[in-house]
């Protein structure tokens, strides 16, 4: 009896155990069924490359909805922004089972590209202006700022089209039209500004102390414009070398005949040598300088025997020259 009651109460528990785990499995599958394929994050600074905006570029894990296009991308080196309502029509558009978490507000999107730097627009410019007949040493001056102009990948400056472009009658100011390609479509970009004719000029490469005699490694080249050039600005290295400064001067800056003077040979209240050859006939006296002298100069020195003064013409350093033998004698009394 008591084998019996056993048996029955554990053919009873059987039914109770699979009805269990059927429930479980059916949950299971339910819950399965319910999950989509993929599991939907949004990205919210986005950067993109190519003229249009994909899924992918948006959301992650969008399965092979991701190469499909939403958007046009902004042109190169610009930024859109989408608000919530624009995510929610496109997640809705799409058919993507997911909703966007309230506190996401809004998606900045940047579209990458080259960017193009205001030097490369000058030599376009200049390249433009040359053509057009202007002096073919040119420095550009834009007005204004371009800082944010970027050409697609894949595009280089021979892309750029040139709508429009004239010149003044003077040749000194510019405008044109410049058409970007953007990818899809092109940006019509318009530039004024204005043109100077240059011209090279020496110029000191490296701080050198009056009195110092400038040598040929001291000298660089710069361009500066026309109009800045006078009779006073240095044009050659001839005028240079060889001379010394009178004061201090800056390096890179343009130098002026009144910057520069011949070294001095002979120093005021230096001995000097006095000498006067005229083939056989040479003479010698001592004496001392009462001006500074260059060589070439002519110069006023005392006899130290006689204590007269005369003229000399400086050769070399400390030796000077009398001009005539008369001097020299009547000084030698």
């Amino acid at each position: 009896m008591t084998r019996a009651s056993h048996t029955t109460k554990r053919m009873h528990r059987k039914p109770v155990r699979h009805g269990i785990t059927a429930l479980v499995l059916t949950s299971m599958a339910a819950m399965f069924a319910a999950t989509p394929a993929y599991a939907v994050t949004i990205r919210q600074n986005i950067v993109v490359s190519g003229s249009t905006i994909r899924l992918g570029d948006l959301f992650t894990d969008i399965g092979d909805k991701a190469e499909d296009t939403v958007l046009d991308a902004p042109v190169p080196g610009r930024t859109i922004n989408l608000t919530q309502f624009d995510l929610i029509r496109i997640i809705k558009d799409n058919d993507i089972d997911w909703t966007l978490p309230g506190h996401i507000r809004r998606v900045t999107i940047r579209r990458d590209g080259i960017p193009v730097e205001e030097r490369d627009l000058e030599m376009l410019i200049a390249d433009l202006a040359i053509s057009e007949g202007a002096a073919p040493s040119l420095n550009v001056r834009l007005f204004g700022r371009f800082d944010n102009l970027y050409l697609p990948h894949g595009a280089t400056l021979s892309d750029i089209e040139i709508d429009r472009f004239s010149l003044s009658s003077r040749r000194d100011r510019f405008s044109a039209v410049l058409r970007f390609p953007t990818g899809k479509s092109t940006q019509d970009i318009s530039i004024t500004g204005r043109l100077e004719e240059m011209h090279s000029v020496p110029v000191l490469a490296r701080q050198i102390r009056p009195g110092d005699v400038v040598r040929q490694g001291d000298i660089t080249w710069m361009d500066i414009p026309v109009q800045r050039v006078n009779a006073r600005v240095i044009q050659t290295t001839d005028q240079i070398i060889g001379m010394t400064l009178r004061r201090p001067l800056r390096t890179g800056y343009p130098l002026m005949t009144t910057d520069l003077t011949r070294p001095l040979a002979v120093e005021k209240g230096h001995a000097v040598s006095i000498t006067y050859s005229a083939g056989a006939l040479k003479l010698a006296a001592a004496g001392r300088a009462m001006q500074d002298g260059a060589k070439g100069d002519t110069i006023r020195v005392m006899n130290s025997a006689s204590n007269q003064a005369l003229d000399a013409r400086v050769i070399s350093t400390n030796q000077v020259e009398v001009i005539s033998i008369r001097s020299l004698l009547t000084a030698n009394r």
